[in-house]
């Protein structure tokens, strides 16, 4: 029987308050070549750690509110495929609310 692949995933967690800024969380999940970043947060969630605060609305890279920073780069993680090794960040130049979770409310809104 073929042993199951494992990935490697770290993720940043940052509560409300701000308190866990630059605290990160590691977890081993399996890997599977055909499962997307957002297949990985939701397998996280549901299976390791339901405290992990994440976005998922339109899951095909319509409406970009999944929006997250994987390996350096901006990706709606609804439409990247997972790698064994990923390190997972809120998308930089907003506010974070919680984990991976960012306002995505311009600070000009609602200044004349």
């Amino acid at each position: 029987m073929k042993e199951q692949a494992m990935a490697q995933v770290k993720i940043r967690r940052t509560s409300a308050d701000g308190s866990l800024t630059n605290h990160y969380d590691c977890y081993e999940v399996p890997y599977e070549s055909r499962n997307t970043v957002m297949d990985v947060l939701q397998y996280i969630y549901a299976n390791i750690d339901g405290t992990l605060a994440h976005r998922c609305a339109c899951n095909g890279a319509y409406c970009n509110v999944c929006l997250v920073r994987c390996n350096g780069k901006n990706i709606n993680p609804c439409r990247t495929f997972m790698s064994k090794e990923m390190v997972i960040e809120p998308v930089p130049g907003h506010k974070v609310i919680r984990d991976l979770v960012v306002s995505f409310v311009s600070s000009e809104a609602g200044k004349k």
